[in-house]
C-alpha cells in the first residue's frame, strides 16, 4: 500500500464520520432521533410553615407533655382538618413550654392491631418525640395513658400533663 492509498483512505474516514455526525444533528434537531438524552429536574415545593420539630434533649426539671391518641380506623381520626389542628396545638404548647422555661414533649399513640398501620397513621400528623402503636387499646401506649387520665376509650383524644423530673 502507498502513502497515497492510505491518505484517501484517511479521508473516507474523516468524510464518513462528518457525515453520520451532520446526520445524527439534522436528526436530533427535527426531534426524531435523539444521541443525548433529556434530563429534567423537579425541587420539591418548599414550605414556609415551619411545624413541630423535636428537639431531643434530655428533659431536666420540669417537662410539659402533649399525648395524641388516634387510630386509622376511626374516621374521625382520619378528618381531613384534623392533622393541621394537631400540628397548631403542638406548635402552641410548645411555645408556652419555652416561655415557662420548661421542657417539652409530645407523644402519639395509635390505637390499632398492626403496628404498621398506627405509623403510618401517625406520620400524617408530623412530628412526635416518641410514638407507641399496636394491640388495640391493650397497647402499652393506649393502656397507660387510659388508666392515667380515666374516661371512655375513643379516638381521637389529646392529654396534656405536666412532670418534673428533679
Amino acid at each position: 500500500m502507498g502513502l497515497g492509498s492510505v491518505a484517501s483512505n484517511n479521508r473516507w474516514w474523516f468524510l464518513s464520520v462528518c457525515v453520520l455526525i451532520t446526520a445524527f444533528f439534522v436528526l436530533g434537531i427535527s426531534g426524531r432521533f435523539q444521541l443525548i438524552p433529556v434530563v429534567e429536574i423537579y425541587w420539591p415545593e418548599q414550605s414556609t410553615e415551619i411545624g413541630y420539630v423535636p428537639s431531643y434533649e434530655k428533659a431536666l426539671g420540669k417537662e410539659l407533655v402533649m399525648v395524641f391518641i388516634g387510630s386509622s380506623a376511626c374516621a374521625c381520626s382520619n378528618h381531613e382538618a384534623l392533622p393541621k389542628l394537631i400540628e397548631d396545638a403542638k406548635l402552641k404548647l410548645q411555645s408556652k413550654s419555652v416561655e415557662q422555661g420548661w421542657a417539652f414533649n409530645v407523644i402519639g399513640v395509635s390505637v390499632d392491631w398492626r403496628t404498621s398501620d398506627g405509623i403510618v397513621h401517625l406520620s400524617r400528623f408530623g412530628h412526635f418525640d416518641e410514638i407507641m402503636t399496636g394491640r388495640k387499646w391493650h397497647g402499652t401506649g393506649a393502656d397507660i395513658y387510659s388508666r392515667k387520665f380515666p374516661g371512655i376509650n375513643a379516638t381521637p383524644q389529646i392529654f396534656v400533663f405536666a412532670r418534673d423530673y428533679t
